[in-house]
């Protein structure tokens, strides 16, 4: 079985292509998360369990300490990452190609 750390590398993988690597693991029982940078911009990737949601921060800024969501209030059908991830994936390459 995958941890969820390297479901969302794998998952997320494919933003590459915007040249955004995987960089680190944020470690956190209740929101784990991945982040992916190009160098100064980062995305980072995670599912927050206690809300039962996916969220994906963007930070513009190698400084910049509190990241803009850009899946904002989606409203997802299930609390299940494997129920969420596609519409997250397809959220965030729609928003890389519009950077």
């Amino acid at each position: 079985m995958k941890s969820i750390y390297n479901k969302l590398r794998d998952d997320f993988e494919f933003i590459s292509k915007y040249g955004f690597h995987f960089s680190y693991v944020e470690h956190h029982y209740v929101m784990p998360s991945v982040v992916f940078s190009d160098g100064t911009q980062r995305l980072q990737i995670g599912m927050h369990f206690d809300d039962g949601r996916m969220f994906v921060l963007f930070y513009e800024f190698k400084e910049q300490i509190r990241g803009e969501s850009i899946i904002g209030n989606i409203k997802f059908l299930s609390r299940k990452y494997n129920d969420q991830v596609q519409t997250v994936r397809e959220i965030v390459d729609q928003f890389l190609q519009s950077i």
